[in-house]
């Protein structure tokens, strides 16, 4: 016979002993509420019984005549039926503790694994909430550290700039200055002088001036320009 449970108890799935765990411990639990309401009644009963003996027997001691004597016998056999009726539940209850002793180890395993599985979920859970901030932190910290790279890019690109500027300036104030003394240095090259008659009624003539060497070629001017 213990095979043959052990073997219902293969077959059944953990779906199906929850089940009837749940409808043993209904049932207990209904049991359990009809054999305390039992007892109640039991014992008021008892304590009227006890009533009625006591009033029955004070009214016997005072008057010598029985009183109430006819429904003794029924509150009696009313105390007997409840009784039986009491036994009958105490003996169902044994019955449903027994089956629920035996699939006790298959429900313990069931819940076990009820648990493990509720602690994979939750643990699934706290991650699904920590990588998002993980993940975020990392961007941000990314993000600024390709900020900073970029500030510093502008900042030397600023910088690059100012001095190309300065650079240019002075090139552009050298080529100036180059060009004045080149000018001057052509005019003071090539200046004429005019000698005027004193004669009466002659006019002044110009003429060029005369030098005591030849006349410096182009190269020798271009020679005076420093080059950039």
């Amino acid at each position: 016979m213990g095979s043959n449970q052990d073997d219902k108890q293969k077959l059944m799935e953990p779906q199906e002993l929850i089940a009837l765990a749940r409808q043993l411990s209904e049932r207990l639990k209904k049991h359990d509420d009809s054999a305390t309401e039992l007892l109640i009644r039991g014992r008021s009963l008892q304590r009227r019984e006890e009533a009625v003996a006591e009033l029955s027997a004070a009214l016997t001691a005072h008057s010598g005549v029985p009183f109430l004597q006819s429904s003794r016998p029924d509150i009696v056999k009313e105390l007997q039926q409840e009784r039986r009726v009491l036994l009958a539940l105490r003996q169902e209850n044994d019955e449903l503790l027994e089956a629920v002793q035996e699939n006790g180890d298959a429900i313990q395993y069931v819940m076990k694994k009820y648990r493990q599985h509720s602690k994979k979920l939750c643990d699934l859970r706290e991650q699904d909430t920590v990588c998002p901030s993980i993940i975020d932190k990392y961007l941000e910290a990314v993000v600024r550290g390709n900020v900073e790279d970029l500030e510093d890019a502008i900042h030397l690109a600023q910088e690059a700039v100012r001095r190309d500027d300065i650079a240019a300036e002075q090139r552009s104030a050298a080529v100036r200055s180059v060009v004045r003394e080149n000018a001057a240095l052509r005019s003071s090259l090539q200046l004429p002088s005019s000698a005027c008659s004193s004669a009466a009624g002659r006019s002044c003539q110009s003429f060029p001036v005369a030098r005591s060497g030849p006349e410096p070629p182009p190269a020798v001017i271009a020679e005076v320009v420093p080059s950039l």
